[in-house]
């Protein structure tokens, strides 16, 4: 029953990856995506949808915007609201360059267009650059921030001892 039920089980490589904080996990899958086949297999559209799902789910966990559900536009005004607002300092630059990553990537998934292999390299070290440029603009978490993380923190462990007090009960 011990075996089988109760022992802590090894994490799989997914969930690993899935228990990184978003930014190490966006960099680790953008290294995975570069090693990918899907340049040379000629599967741009593959290789595009990739590439924006992982700056979409960065920014929807880090940002705390809805990036996945949103178009090119929407994604980019949304990033230019918050710029403005002062809740995120990216400079103009990036958020041109991350428009045009976008609509490559929508001309590729979209219109079918085949970029050449060294403009799809060069947006995703874009979409790199991006990334490492989005996390140094956000702002650092308040004190209140990190006193309520370490609140829950306390009470899931207070959960989960008293989860193993019941089923050592049982």
């Amino acid at each position: 029953f011990y075996w089988f039920v109760l022992r802590k089980k090894p994490l799989t490589e997914e969930e690993k990856i899935a228990l990184l904080p978003p930014y190490d996990r966006a960099l680790k899958q953008l290294k995975e995506l570069e090693n990918s086949r899907y340049l040379i297999q000629d599967e741009f559209k593959k290789y595009y949808s990739e590439l924006t799902d992982i700056v979409r789910a960065y920014l929807e966990e880090d940002v705390h915007i809805s990036a996945m559900e949103s178009t090119t536009d929407q994604l980019i005004e949304r990033l230019e609201l918050l710029k403005d607002a002062g809740e995120l300092s990216l400079d103009e630059d990036t958020i041109t360059q991350f428009k045009k990553v976008l609509q490559t990537a929508d001309l590729v998934k979209f219109a079918k267009s085949k970029p050449d292999m060294a403009v799809a390299e060069s947006d995703r070290s874009a979409v790199e650059k991006i990334v490492v440029k989005t996390k140094e603009a956000l702002p650092e978490p308040t004190e209140e921030d990190l006193l309520e993380n370490e609140a829950y923190i306390e009470a899931y462990a207070a959960e989960k001892r008293k989860k193993r007090i019941w089923i050592a009960a049982g």
